[in-house]
């Protein structure tokens, strides 16, 4: 008999070694495919500061851009170009603009036309590489647009309509196994409400019983049993009705979280498929992984303790993995950021009045209380029945709001003093926006991964697709040429991918541009269609009803006033825009040489100039077809078929180079030599320029032209000055309601900076707005409120 034991006691002993061996074997490959995963998949993102969130058509929307690395929400150097529209109700970009970025950071603005109609419409920003992710990566508010010159009556009150949805903590009900199932219920806006609710069984008998704890979201404890079924009562004051639970699996896992104490969490999983006996627990933050750990079920539950201390600030991911790595369970934990921006502005004056300079410090420090350089973007804007104060904080935004599925009502009550209940409603929140940026079965089985969009890390890159005439089939491995006549030479070249399309890696491509696109072949079998620079996809995130009270019109009208008045005195003020300074030379350079024409004598033909005295090019002739050779003579180079161009714009038939009119030639650039230039190598390059445009250049070349508007130049916010008495006692109006907008201020060293702006004629609240960040990752919004008397 004790030799029996003894037998059983190895056999026990070499069973969990092997168990234990092999169940860690498969947590490393988690975290190795995870740790790969992360590796190819770097993802950005974005928050937009407005100056306000109501515009009256004629108005600007100001807005400044923070973009920051997923992982660490610290400011990122990729993208140099983002992606900002204005959406309708029905999805249609009705505003667009490209904006410039530079560390992370970028600002512009939209003008919003008299002929827009009021609503509700969508703002949302995203830069290239975010189009290769799910649209719900992209940033998104709303913003209400009145337009004061149309009918602005009452829009008819939009039907009651409910929304309920149940989350099981984990994400199954399993028979016969307690879970917490959360849940939410919104109204016809989106905005939670109020009810009381009854879960029944098959028989009709009341098993369970909730209530919402905040913002419509709650929780209760429920049993489901085998067998049966289950559906949701709820009363509400001008309705009942009724909606199914999930059903419940056979067989499954479910997991409960409970914070234990101050600095630990403990996660119990229980599941009742009897031949279960291992589990993983792998938690990351943002893509980081965190904890990794393996457990043992023991009648059909184990038990995990959590450090919080390594978990990340922000949202935290549990998941549970089987032994054979498949995902059974998960749900979010969120994490206070401890590390803070803290803005601290004062006014200088106890009271304000019309036309008078208002002087406002700034303060800028981490948790810590020590000062920190910053970069802080500022809005001053009247607050009334109409224009309340904004919603979305940069903070909320990088550490809860992006990293969440849905509208979030109210994100900065979740940055309160903690306290019970702010924990309480933090957790239900958790549990009712469960979501992730990658599944894992993409993680475990890794494909790699092919993205469509590149990252813009030098300057906007103009897409277009290259197919055959004959069949409409794309057409790969094409020369594709992009040119932009003017006194700047711009060209950019691409050869065709396999799917026809062609990148074009522009620089320094700013305003409104007219371009040409065109392939290398004489007589061309391809056609080049520009691709759409913006998005495509739409978030599933609803917009709120437009509403508009009665006692909101004496206000519209005051706006009405305000923005007509503007337009009207100031307004070729407010289309004043600063064009950055960039490097006007032509995409080659110098020239080696450069012939003016005007210093030489003037022949008719084409021909006659270059063989009379431009001696770098040869010009030779078999039969009816004309051939240009550049020629280097004192290094004894001879490049036949050069890069011929006009004004910038290729041209590959020499005959129609011979045939162009000499005089309206003012110059000739020539550059003697090979230059290697993308995928292409040129064999020397001319350029004539002409005096004037030349529109009858393009219509014999017959390539693509059209409008095209390349990143956006900067517009200057406008603020009268009023300096001295007579400028106070200007007889123009000044009906301003935003008093002040800058998206630049920047703290020095000791944390500190200093603005000044001019109050208006409009009395009233106004409020201060600050948002910024520095380079640390340290985000922090402030407002301000004061009175102009």
């Amino acid at each position: 008999m004790q030799n029996l034991n003894k037998k059983k006691f190895i056999l026990a002993i070499y069973l969990l070694t092997v168990l234990q061996m092999f169940g860690q074997q498969n947590l490393n490959d988690i975290q190795v495919a995870f740790h790969e995963y992360n590796s190819r998949a770097l993802t950005e993102k974005m928050f937009t500061h407005t100056d306000k969130d109501l515009y009256l058509a004629g108005e600007i929307v100001w807005f400044k851009l923070y973009v920051v690395n997923g992982d660490d929400n610290k400011p990122i150097d990729l993208s140099k170009v983002a992606y900002v529209e204005i959406v309708d109700k029905d999805h249609r970009s009705v505003l667009q603009g490209k904006i410039a970025l530079d560390t992370g950071a970028g600002n512009g603005s939209l003008y919003i036309p008299l002929s827009f109609n009021s609503g509700v419409y969508r703002l949302r920003a995203y830069t290239n590489w975010m189009k290769n992710f799910d649209p719900g990566y992209y940033f998104e508010k709303p913003i209400t647009i009145v337009n004061s010159l149309k009918n602005l009556n009452r829009q008819a009150a939009m039907p009651r309509n409910y929304d309920l949805q149940f989350f099981p903590e984990g994400g199954s009900l399993v028979q016969g196994v307690q879970s917490k199932v959360a849940f939410k219920i919104v109204d016809q806006s989106g905005k939670g409400i109020d009810c009381k609710g009854f879960i029944v069984n098959k028989n009709n008998d009341t098993v369970a019983t909730f209530q919402p704890f905040k913002f419509g979201i709650g929780n209760f404890d429920f049993t489901p049993g085998v067998g049966d079924n289950y559906k949701a009562i709820v009363k509400l004051p001008d309705t009942t009705f009724t909606r199914d639970l999930p059903s419940a699996l056979e067989q499954g896992y479910v997991m409960k979280l409970n914070s234990i104490s101050g600095s630990q969490l403990r996660l119990i999983v229980t599941t009742n498929i009897r031949s279960a006996d291992i589990v993983y627990l792998f938690v990351h933050t943002r893509q980081i992984s965190k904890v990794a750990e393996r457990g043992i079920l023991v009648n059909g539950t184990v038990e995990f303790t959590i450090d919080k201390n390594k978990l990340e600030d922000g949202v935290s991911h549990l998941t549970i993995f089987d032994r054979n790595s498949l995902p059974v369970c998960e749900r979010l934990y969120f994490t206070q950021p401890t590390r803070k921006l803290i803005i601290q502005p004062a006014l200088e004056e106890p009271e304000i009045v019309s036309r008078k300079k208002v002087r406002l410090t700034i303060h800028a420090s981490d948790e810590l209380k020590r000062s920190v350089p910053s970069d802080i973007s500022v809005s001053i804007y009247r607050v009334d029945s109409l224009q309340s104060i904004q919603n979305e904080t940069i903070d909320s935004y990088f550490w809860l709001t992006s990293d969440l599925r849905g509208t979030i009502e109210s994100p900065a009550y979740y940055f309160s003093e903690r306290n019970p209940e702010i924990d309480a409603a933090t957790d239900n929140l958790m549990l009712t926006h469960g979501w992730r940026r990658f599944t894992w079965q993409n993680v475990l089985k890794p494909v790699k991964p092919v993205y469509s969009f590149v990252p813009e890390y030098k300057g906007h890159i103009i897409y277009a697709k290259v197919a055959n005439i004959r069949n409409a089939l794309p057409a790969a491995d094409v020369m594709a040429y992009l040119s932009v006549p003017g006194s700047r030479v711009q060209l950019y070249n691409s050869r065709s991918d396999s799917t026809g399309v062609v990148r074009f890696y522009t620089r320094d491509f700013y305003g409104p541009n007219e371009i040409v696109l065109q392939t290398d072949a004489k007589d061309s079998i391809y056609k080049i269609e520009p691709i759409n620079p913006f998005s495509d996809k739409i978030s599933p995130i609803g917009l709120p009803a437009f509403e508009l009270s009665e006692n909101m019109k004496s206000v519209i009208s005051d706006y009405n006033l305000s923005m007509q008045v503007q337009n009207s005195f100031i307004g070729e003020k407010l289309k004043q825009f600063d064009a950055p300074a960039i490097d006007s030379n032509a995409f080659f350079g110098d020239p080696d040489i450069q012939y003016l024409m005007d210093n030489y004598t003037r022949f008719s033909t084409m021909e006659e100039v270059l063989r009379e005295y431009v001696y770098e090019v040869l010009v030779r002739r078999q039969k009816e077809n004309f051939h240009l050779i550049v020629s280097d003579v004192d290094n004894k180079i001879f490049l036949d078929d050069p890069l011929t161009l006009i004004n910038g714009i290729p041209v590959f038939d020499p005959n129609k180079v011979i045939k162009y009119d000499p005089l309206k030639v003012k110059k000739i650039d020539i550059v003697k030599r090979k230059y290697f230039y993308g995928p292409s190598i040129f064999n020397g390059i001319l350029n004539f320029v002409t005096y004037q445009a030349d529109p009858s250049i393009l219509s014999d070349l017959k390539p693509v032209v059209l409008e095209y508007d390349g990143l956006q130049y900067q517009r200057e916010f406008y603020s009268p000055v009023y300096e001295t008495q007579e400028q106070v006692s200007s007889s123009l109006p000044d009906f301003r309601n935003v008093l002040y907008w800058s998206p630049d201020i920047h703290t020095d060293t000791q944390g500190k900076a200093e603005i000044s702006f001019f109050s208006s004629d409009l009395k009233g609240k106004y409020i201060a707005v600050f948002q910024g960040m520095n380079i640390d990752g340290r985000a922090g919004e402030r407002s301000l409120s004061f009175e102009v008397k």
